[in-house]
């Protein structure tokens, strides 16, 4: 296996030494990262491939476990404070995705989720076997299963946090607890994951042709879908602007074009959601 560092280590690298001008204590608090030959050591038996982002991310730090969590955990995201896994805790918790019964495995598209970020009872997942095999969208999933499509890669994730600490976006208390200004989190959110559309729609038609027979299980597709675009209208809220730039909403107006009328019915229905006069 070879493999070369790029973007995601340098906004990495970019994230730790703005925390080690600005909050040390974080800073030292982030568990060095593995090496290549490590990561290649440790046994997955994990029936799919994982995008190179993943290794790259743990060549940067090597993450925790429950019972170590220090003070960079809740550095990740505004909402959900993600704290990084380790590797071995990831390969560990990914069974809690599947099932014997294939319908009732939480699956994107169906592909397999395999967890990265992780709360007490919520993941931030990559995607397994995905188109591309250095980057997959990051998808939130609750602990109920719902599934929302939160980045556009781990890359994507990490420009947004830098943009974040590059502009004030982000501060922190004594006790390493964060502080977000949500209209600047918006703005950079936006900025770095405006493929996210794409993405929810592709995964829409995938999975209402997979799931055409099975009314509940259409049902959670759009559903989740749904709430894709309530989230990146949550966004646009908090940027203050009307309606989202045309690159974000643009795959929406196209979508409206498809002859498969469920799909035309959805991106008319998102479309409204985002106050979008078509």
């Amino acid at each position: 296996m070879t493999f070369t560092k790029g973007l995601l280590t340098d906004t990495l690298n970019r994230i730790k030494v703005w925390l080690q001008s600005n909050y040390l204590v974080i800073a030292e608090s982030i568990p060095p990262g593995l090496s290549l030959e490590e990561i290649q050591a440790i046994p997955r038996n994990i029936p799919f491939s994982l995008p190179s982002e993943v290794c790259e991310l743990y060549q940067w730090s090597r993450g925790h476990n429950q019972e170590t969590q220090t003070m960079y955990t809740c550095i990740f995201d505004p909402y959900e404070s993600m704290a990084l896994c380790s590797l071995e805790a990831a390969i560990a918790l990914r069974p809690i995705f599947e099932d014997e019964i294939y319908e009732c495995a939480i699956k994107y598209a169906g592909k397999s989720l395999f967890p990265i970020f992780q709360t007490d009872a919520e993941n931030f997942c990559v995607v397994g076997e995905w188109d591309n095999k250095d980057s997959s969208p990051i998808i939130f999933v609750s602990k109920i299963g719902d599934m929302v499509n939160r980045y556009t890669s781990l890359t994507s994730m990490m420009l947004t946090l830098a943009d974040c600490f590059k502009t004030s976006a982000v501060s922190f208390n004594e006790k390493g607890y964060t502080n977000w200004d949500l209209e600047k989190f918006a703005s950079a959110y936006l900025k770095h994951n405006s493929g996210l559309l794409e993405f929810s729609l592709k995964r829409l038609k995938s999975e209402l042709l997979m799931k055409q027979y099975d009314y509940v299980l259409r049902q959670r597709t759009i559903d989740n879908f749904i709430n894709d675009i309530r989230y990146l209208d949550r966004e646009r809220l908090n940027l203050g602007v009307e309606q989202l730039d045309f690159e974000v909403i643009e795959p929406l107006i196209i979508a409206m074009q498809n002859e498969d009328e469920p799909i035309v019915s959805l991106a008319k229905q998102a479309l409204e959601k985002l106050n979008y006069n078509f």
